[in-house]
């Protein structure tokens, strides 16, 4: 979702407060996600936007509900509640400050007086999620031998006993 911040750039220490969920930002999160290989199922961000000479400062909180396949079993899973604290600056690209800052990645760019929200909140979500998602905190696998789902109960095949 690209926002436009082109009347809060006019504004001497602007500040605009934003709530946002579902529609559009729902959308523009379960896109970012999909690359990832995980769903979103609900998708809230409320902060504010402040003006301040050629950038534009995120602060907010946001909150996630995401789904995905268990790393050890291989299941589909939603329900993970994600929460993250967002602080981020956008710069505009038409001064030496501004490309420096975008390009060593201090701050996401200002476009056509637009800003890429999703893209800065999915990145801070990111950091508060587990690299190996699990279906829940003891789920025990498959079988290395069979392949069955342990969870289920043991296989039977003989297979190395796996403790969650």
């Amino acid at each position: 979702m690209r926002l436009h911040v082109g009347n809060l750039m006019k504004v001497k220490d602007g500040e605009e407060r934003l709530s946002l969920g579902g529609g559009e930002f729902l959308a523009g999160m379960a896109e970012l996600a999909g690359g990832h290989g995980l769903t979103v199922a609900e998708a809230e961000f409320v902060g504010t936007l402040h003006n301040g000479e050629g950038m534009v400062s995120m602060r907010g909180r946001a909150r996630l509900t995401l789904g995905g396949d268990c790393y050890r079993c291989g299941k589909a899973f939603g329900g993970m509640k994600v929460a993250c604290a967002v602080k981020e600056t956008f710069a505009l690209t038409d001064g030496a400050d501004g490309k420096a800052m975008v390009a060593s990645g201090t701050a996401y760019p200002i476009e056509e007086r637009r800003i890429d929200i999703c893209r800065a909140i999915w990145e801070n979500a990111m950091v508060e999620t587990p690299a190996k998602l699990l279906c829940r905190v003891d789920c025990m696998g498959l079988c290395p031998k069979c392949g069955a789902d342990l969870n289920e109960g043991p296989c039977g095949c003989g297979g190395p006993v796996v403790e969650a």
